[in-house]
């Protein structure tokens, strides 16, 4: 019996520390490895390259006019009835664009924040809308019944993202809704290269340093080779429950699938997939996530 005791706890053991290292891979970081001579992969200057985003639209998301189309796209893809006549966190708001959009489609205010102030915020006049850069101010101006984040998951640490979310959660009452737009790094354009060098999956190939060395800078990523899988548990550590998912897919072009899909498969993980399961996880370009604390089905 005491035999049996042990092998049992033995096996728990084993077991957990496999899991734990099942999800300590899915959250690791990319970090290419060293492979074939880059004299054999596509030049930068290719013509056959596919674009991670349409020219034009590059060419045009700064100025004004496209910047408030695009904060009504945003705030269109959300249902209206989780944001009529309620409190708003919008975390990591950027222009405040968005915030204005979302009390436009009645919202009864906006707590709108981000690490820093963005200097569109000055032409935003508009009472329902309180501006804040420091946590302990959105803490204060909470309870929030929906709270928003629209590519953000992606590109702050887990380490600082968890606890601030734990800490607003923590001052939300049981039916607060979270709606999480997640930019996979994996995607087309996930890297946000595009306005340096507008080449698809461009920073699945070269490292942060590589790309430095090519005067082209890449913002910072979560680099999760498996991001629906990393958010997922990120989900799971704030006790979240995924009641609604949506994915947007952008189908490979064949130049990709034959010059690009070897070397990353090769490069980001390690030959430890297959082509199909690649183009699945890199066809997907956007996640949306409604998530809840209670019941998962709504």
């Amino acid at each position: 019996m005491i035999d049996e005791l042990q092998a049992l706890r033995q096996s728990i053991h084993h077991n957990l520390v496999t899991l734990d290292e099942l999800i300590r891979r899915l959250e690791a970081p990319i970090k290419p490895t060293i492979i074939a001579p880059e004299s054999a992969w596509p030049d930068l200057l290719d013509p056959e390259w596919p674009a991670a985003w349409p020219q034009h639209l590059i060419s045009d998301c700064h100025t004004p006019q496209e910047k408030t189309y695009r904060a009504i796209q945003i705030a269109s893809s959300y249902d209206i009835a989780l944001l009529k006549d309620y409190r708003i966190l919008d975390f990591g708001c950027g222009d405040g664009l968005v915030a204005n959009e979302l009390v436009k489609r009645g919202a009864s205010a906006v707590c709108a924040y981000d690490i820093a102030p963005d200097k569109a915020w000055d032409g935003i006049d508009n009472s329902k809308i309180t501006f804040i850069t420091d946590l302990e101010s959105v803490l204060v101006n909470a309870p929030y019944n929906t709270i928003i984040l629209h590519d953000v998951i992606d590109h702050v640490p887990s380490s600082t993202l968890e606890p601030a979310l734990k800490q607003i959660l923590d001052v939300c009452a049981n039916d607060v809704r979270l709606i999480i737009t997640a930019h996979p790094f994996t995607s087309r354009h996930g890297g946000h290269l595009y306005d340096a060098k507008n080449l698809a999956y461009l920073q699945l190939l070269y490292s942060e340093d590589e790309l430095a060395s090519k005067q082209i800078r890449c913002p910072y990523n979560n680099r999760w080779s498996r991001p629906q899988a990393a958010y997922e548990n990120v989900f799971k550590r704030l006790g979240l429950n995924i009641l609604r998912k949506e994915v947007d897919v952008d189908q490979l072009e064949p130049w990709i699938v034959n010059r690009l899909l070897p070397i990353i498969i090769k490069r980001i993980y390690d030959n430890q997939i297959s082509t199909d399961q690649a183009e699945k996880i890199l066809s997907v370009s956007w996640v949306q996530y409604l998530l809840g604390t209670g019941a998962k089905n709504e």
